[in-house]
């Protein structure tokens, strides 16, 4: 299970989201879909560490393993998208 509860994140005065909640359970697959520099990859950021939100808290089970593979910044040095992820 992962669980973000209240979460905000703000760049500068442009808002991408306030008091975010959503829980995804064990075995659960859920996509996030929107437009070009809608946000989409924030959530993803804040769930693996990489960022943290301004305020609220992420809870993980942990028995859960979270994968996430970002759409820049990948060298992958000859392997195929499925060796690298």
């Amino acid at each position: 299970m992962v669980a973000l509860n209240n979460i905000s994140k703000q760049y500068g005065d442009e808002n991408l989201f306030l008091d975010l909640s959503i829980r995804f359970g064990d075995r659960e697959r859920a996509a996030i879909v929107g437009s070009n520099d809608a946000g989409k990859s924030t959530p993803m950021k804040i769930i693996v560490g990489q960022i943290e939100p301004d305020s609220g808290e992420i809870s993980q089970s942990r028995s859960n393993a979270v994968g996430y593979l970002p759409q820049d910044g990948v060298h992958h040095a000859g392997r195929t998208l499925m060796e690298e992820a």
